[in-house]
């Protein structure tokens, strides 16, 4: 007679420990830089290898360094080699990467997005195991309103948003969140374009910085949606000759750098983007789909906002590459 409380029988699973359920399945990650290259990104590949490491998968790494086009001539590699899934850190976001996306799900390669996603090509594909990881779109909105806030924004004052335009065509990405929350906050926008020779390592970022906050004296606040300058303010704001909090100032992406500007006090708040899930869960999701049919997975990254208050309960993972 069977005891109360105990089986004759204990089944096995795919996700036991030690079993490499997804052995076999071929994976292409696009992501934006190499090993050692960029804090934030190292955990972000960080976790894309962990996912690797833990499942059993076969990963091909191809390095976009942040180019739209490269992004595109990466996937379309990823297409021609008949991979089974492809992760994908989207900044596109444009007519070109939809016909490539439905491409791939034509020949069942399957397109998962990390960090920014694509919500009408994942409608279009989610039953076929297109999903997403990262922050909403309203993430964005969020940071930029909380910012302001915080910042003592009044209506007619000055905001300098470093950022990168929108592609032709394209869906405006987390600078068209935040130039909706500064408009709505009535902020006179200052618009600094990133330069496209910053994403190849060069240009001059501390001195159009330098520039902008001498040619707008008045500035309130500062807002930028990328994680490497974010990384930077604090060095930006000191060659500029600010003082740590003369200027308030936000961004994305949780980097050693940015852990010692938000102690410093020339950096008021951070959306961390938790680049180790955005990382770890795609490949995940890819698995699930192409090894137990199970569907896509969306997943929301987003965490509490980051500022002097809670900064170091997260500095030894930021440190370590594993936030």
């Amino acid at each position: 007679m069977r005891k109360a409380g105990l089986t004759a029988h204990q089944p096995s699973y795919p996700t036991d420990q030690g079993s490499k359920w997804c052995s076999g399945v071929k994976i292409t990650a696009i992501v934006h830089w190499p090993p050692g290259d960029d804090p934030w990104s190292d955990a972000f590949y960080n976790g894309v290898r962990q996912a690797e490491i833990d499942l059993g998968a076969s990963l091909t790494y191809l390095y976009a360094h942040w180019n739209p086009d490269t992004i595109l001539a990466d996937l379309q590699e990823a297409i021609d080699s008949k991979a089974d899934g492809v992760v994908v850190i989207d900044r596109v976001e444009d007519a070109a990467e939809d016909a490539l996306i439905d491409k791939a799900f034509q020949q069942g390669t399957i397109v998962t997005t990390a960090l920014a996603g694509l919500p009408e090509a994942e409608k279009e594909h989610a039953a076929q195991g297109m999903g997403n990881v990262g922050p909403p779109a309203s993430s964005a909105f969020a940071l930029a309103s909380e910012a302001a806030k915080r910042a003592g924004l009044k209506a007619g004052d000055s905001v300098l948003l470093w950022a990168r335009t929108a592609r032709p065509g394209g869906r405006g990405g987390m600078a068209g969140g935040m130039v909706d929350a500064l408009e709505k906050a009535g902020a006179r926008i200052v618009f600094l374009e990133v330069d496209p020779a910053y994403d190849a390592g060069g240009g001059d970022p501390a001195g159009a910085f330098a520039a902008a906050i001498k040619a707008n004296p008045d500035l309130k606040l500062v807002v930028t949606d990328d994680a490497g300058l974010t990384a930077s303010l604090g060095y930006f704001a000191r060659s500029a000759g600010l003082t740590p909090g003369q200027v308030f100032m936000t961004g994305v992406g949780l980097t050693p750098k940015t852990v010692q500007a938000i102690k410093e006090g020339y950096v008021g708040l951070i959306y961390d983007l938790q680049p180790y899930l955005t990382g770890y869960l795609p490949v995940f999701s890819i698995c699930r789909t192409k090894a137990l049919g199970a569907p896509a997975l969306d997943f929301d990254t987003t965490a509490p906002f980051v500022d002097a208050t809670n900064v170091d309960a997260l500095a030894p993972l930021v440190e370590k590459g594993l936030h």
